[in-house]
Parts: C-alpha cells; sequence; structure tokens
C-alpha cells in the first residue's frame, strides 16, 4: 500500500482551509482514509502534517506485512510489551518531540472529538481501550477544533478519491459472494443462523484471493414474520424458514478496510400476490430514487422520490427509515442522511446507499432493498451490480 496523492492534497487542504498544521488521528476509519492501512488492534494513531511525511505510530504487537509501503514514517511504542511502565505516556511523548521536530505547535494540531463512532479494526472480537487519561491529556493539550474544523475535517470522509472508489467497488463485488449463496440457500427448514453463517462464511473465504487480505461479513438474516421488524433492527435468530415467506438479509461487509452495505430479498418458495406487491412497490420506489441521483440534486430530493411513490401506493406509513447514508470508510459512513427535507447538494465522489423499505404487520411482510451509488460527473453508477429481484433472475 501506499499513499494517495489526491488524498495527501485533499487533506492538506482541509486543513490549510482550518488553520491548522496537521491532524492527529487514530479512528480506525480515518486511518484508513488517510492512509491505506487497515490496523488490526485499533491502536493506531497517525500525525498528518500539512507539510513532510505523516508519521504512524503503532503498538509493539501490531502486524507489520500491511504497513503502507511509502510516504510515511512508521514509530512503534511499547502498547503489549510486558512490564512496560507507561506505553501511554511514552506515545504522548513521541508525538510530542516529532511535532517539536516538525516545528508544529500544539495549538496547530487539529483532531475530531466529537464522533463516538468508529469501525471495528481487524481484531474485530474486541477492541481494546484507549487510555481515557491519555485521550484527557490530547484534548487539553492540543486543540480539538472548532465547527469549521469539523466541516473541513468530515467533508474529507463523504468525497471519495478514485482508489478509495476501486476498493468500495472491491468490497461490493466481495459482497455478492455472499449474495449469491443468500438467493441460492434460502429454504425451507434451513434457519435463520445457518443461512447466516453461510453467506459469512463465503465472504470470509475470499481472503487470500486476488486484491483481498481481509474479509469479513456480518449477514443478519429475517424471515418470514421476523421481515417486519427489519425497519427497526437487523438481527438474526435460530427461527426456522418455512414455505411461501420472505427472508431479507442486511448485509454489511469489510474488504481491506472500505465496506459495503446491502440488503436484498428473497422468498422461500411463491409468495402470495400482497407479498408481492409490496416487493414490487419497493423495487419501484429504488428505481425511481435512483433516477434522482446526480450532481446537484439534494437528499431530500432522493428522498422524497421513494417517499411520495410509497405513499401514493398506501404504504406510507409503513416506510420508517431514511432513505439512505453515506458509506464507504464505515458501514454508516459520516456525512446527512438521505432524509425527509435532506439539504446536503450531491458532488461527485458521494457514496451513498439508497435502500427504501415497507413494513406491514397486517401482511405480515418487511421488504427492504438497498445499492451502494456513486455519484459521477453526469448521473450515477450503481457499484452494487448484482440482481434486486425475489431471485437473481430479476
Amino acid at each position: 500500500m501506499a499513499m494517495s496523492e489526491s488524498r495527501h492534497e485533499s487533506i492538506g487542504r482541509a486543513l490549510v482551509e482550518s488553520d491548522r498544521e496537521a491532524w492527529l488521528m487514530w479512528r480506525t476509519e480515518s486511518v484508513v482514509m488517510a492512509t491505506g492501512y487497515l490496523p488490526c488492534w485499533g491502536l493506531s494513531f497517525c500525525l498528518y502534517p500539512v507539510k513532510n511525511s505523516p508519521i504512524l505510530y503503532i503498538p509493539a504487537l501490531e502486524p507489520r506485512d500491511q504497513l503502507p509501503s511509502k510516504g510515511f514514517v512508521v514509530r512503534e511504542y511499547p502498547w503489549g510489551v510486558l512490564n512496560s511502565a507507561d506505553p501511554w505516556g511514552m506515545l504522548f511523548s513521541m508525538i510530542e518531540k516529532d511535532l517539536e521536530n516538525l516545528g508544529i505547535s500544539t495549538e496547530k494540531v487539529a483532531c475530531l472529538r466529537d464522533n463516538s463512532q468508529t469501525s471495528p479494526n481487524t481484531f474485530s472480537g474486541e477492541s481494546p481501550a484507549i487510555d481515557t487519561r491519555f485521550l484527557e491529556k490530547i484534548f487539553s493539550t492540543f486543540n480539538p477544533g472548532n465547527e469549521k474544523t469539523d466541516t473541513a475535517l468530515k467533508k474529507l470522509f463523504t468525497i471519495k478519491k478514485e482508489n478509495e472508489i476501486e476498493n468500495i467497488r472491491l468490497a461490493n463485488k466481495v459482497a455478492g459472494t455472499g449474495l449469491q449463496v443468500f438467493y441460492e440457500k434460502a429454504r425451507p427448514g434451513l434457519s435463520e443462523a445457518q443461512l447466516s453463517g453461510m453467506v459469512e462464511a463465503a465472504i470470509q473465504e475470499e481472503m487470500g484471493k486476488k486484491g483481498v487480505f481481509y474479509s469479513r461479513a456480518w449477514a443478519m438474516v429475517q424471515s418470514g414474520i421476523n421481515t417486519i421488524d427489519s425497519g427497526r433492527f437487523s438481527r438474526t435468530t435460530g427461527r426456522i424458514m418455512e414455505e411461501g415467506e420472505p427472508v431479507l438479509i442486511e448485509l454489511a461487509t469489510c474488504v481491506n478496510g472500505f465496506w459495503s452495505d446491502l440488503t436484498r430479498v428473497t422468498a422461500t418458495s411463491e409468495l402470495s400476490p400482497e407479498k408481492r406487491e409490496i416487493f414490487t412497490v419497493v423495487w419501484e420506489a429504488q428505481q425511481l430514487a435512483l433516477k434522482e441521483v446526480k450532481p446537484g440534486k439534494t437528499t431530500g430530493d432522493i428522498d422524497r422520490a421513494a417517499r411520495d411513490y410509497i405513499e401514493a401506493r398506501g404504504y406510507g406509513k409503513y416506510f420508517t427509515h431514511a432513505t439512505g447514508h453515506h458509506t464507504g470508510f464505515r458501514y454508516h459512513d459520516h456525512g446527512p442522511g438521505i432524509v425527509p427535507g435532506g439539504k446536503e447538494v450531491l458532488e461527485p465522489g458521494m457514496v451513498i446507499t439508497i435502500e427504501p423499505g415497507i413494513y406491514c404487520p397486517a401482511k405480515k411482510m418487511g421488504c427492504r432493498i438497498e445499492d451502494n451509488v456513486l455519484v459521477t460527473e453526469k448521473g450515477h453508477e450503481t457499484l452494487s451490480d448484482f440482481p434486486k429481484g425475489l431471485t437473481m433472475n430479476r
């Protein structure tokens, strides 16, 4: 992996606009965006100056094989080393010394403070805690920034660069291997948990194939009456699938630190006409929303296209969530949602989801169809190029 020149330039511009000379970051998605490197432990820090090479501080136990190949200085601090008295104090001293050598004062160092969410690292079964006293010292010593700084830095996440788009495209391609299994295996007699496991296994098996060094999925499968709740939460259970019922998958896939977020609905066998109608309305609403995705349109324009159609077909009160959100560096990325009245104007390079849904208790049917869409100079490109009918043939 090597540093992206266009990303390097965009970070530099954002810092200059914010009257800052460096950015100290540690959240997984920030490190991925700035360096292309996906941490294992989630304890890697990056000091990114406007001038000079960025510096990566990695814990002693971090694997070395996926570190950036060039463009960065890498320093190790002794987290995880037995009998290390104060690894966090040593890390802070290293950062201070590097800033002094770079001639950057502490008030010129930005850091994002108000975002509590972060995407998982590769050791996602447990994310080690960053010492709270260390973070308190970071925020009291450096400059957490103001609204102008936060806006400039968060904007970096919403506009993807070409190499990042290729990585998101790869994540969608890998997710497609899981969706293939979902459509093939969703049959009566199988449990939601069994189907979920099959999908996740197929995606993880892509690890080690061309261009994929890390591939994980979170396949949340809901069937029959459980689909009604899929607009409120995604949860796989041990429920056994039955004849003639819908099966919905909410599929989060992380490949090399980049994300895809997809939803599909299939059926265990032929659905009743009233259930098929709900599927058709959602499918048609998504098509209308997709037509609105182009530069200059607002998030509210996109939401309105889907929501008005669903309302006109008599299902308005059953569409209970936003029409989409940004994705790519995270499952749910930085940036305003695709919501009623949304004012954010679409720009080339944005990657958003389009995911209208209907969840109707009376008809025992929940349905959502979700794709990842790149805003281009002239319109849009659907990155999740996988069938979205009740079968793979539509």
